[in-house]
């Protein structure tokens, strides 16, 4: 009875002490998720990239040289993920060439079009003169969002060529001045 009674001890001593042996129910890792800071932008086109604006000349002596082309073909894409309470803007500079003397060029982006997402940029001023090299904002408040690739996605510009408002505009006009202009867009944090 006594052996009984130790084999019946020991056994469940052993029962016991591997229950509690047993791993716990639960466990865990860690898990890291990275979103990466993006700001692409791109010129897409309806036809090239490369856009001409011509005067027409008049077919009748007496009658002057019209200016008042324009070039609607051009769209900016972008894909922007910002940080914490920052945004990114648009800038627009001419950084090859001069405009010819007696033409304003100009340029305008139009309201957002397309499939993208997320805080789309507005459009900083309505029509800005290219007449000078300085970087000035045309589209800004672009937070984390993308246009959607591609011609008729993103912000359509319209490029316009017309004669200057200067008292002496049409006198200083020149066909040597022919030209062609390197107009550079660029997003960058605000």
């Amino acid at each position: 009875m006594k052996i009984s009674k130790l084999l019946i001890a020991a056994v469940l001593f052993i029962a016991t002490s591997n229950a509690f042996a047993q791993d716990t129910e639960k466990d865990a890792h860690s898990l890291t998720i990275g979103i990466p800071q993006v700001a692409l932008l791109d010129i897409e086109s309806t036809a090239a990239k490369a856009i001409s604006l011509k005067a027409t000349a008049p077919t009748e002596a007496g009658e002057k040289v019209e200016f008042n082309q324009s070039n609607s073909d051009l769209w900016l894409n972008y894909s922007s993920i910002v940080g914490n309470e920052s945004s990114r803007a648009i800038t627009v500079q001419i950084t090859d060439g001069d405009v010819p003397s007696g033409i304003d060029l100009t340029v305008s982006a139009n309201k957002y079009e397309g499939d993208g997402e997320g805080t789309m940029g507005e459009i900083a001023e309505k029509s800005i003169v290219l007449n000078n090299k300085k970087a000035t904002n045309i589209i800004k408040g672009i937070g984390s969002a993308y246009t959607g690739n591609g011609a008729k996605k993103g912000h359509n510009l319209t490029y316009r060529i017309t004669q200057s408002d200067d008292k002496d505009a049409y006198a200083n006009l020149n066909f040597d001045e022919s030209t062609t202009l390197t107009i550079t867009y660029t997003l960058s944090d605000n």
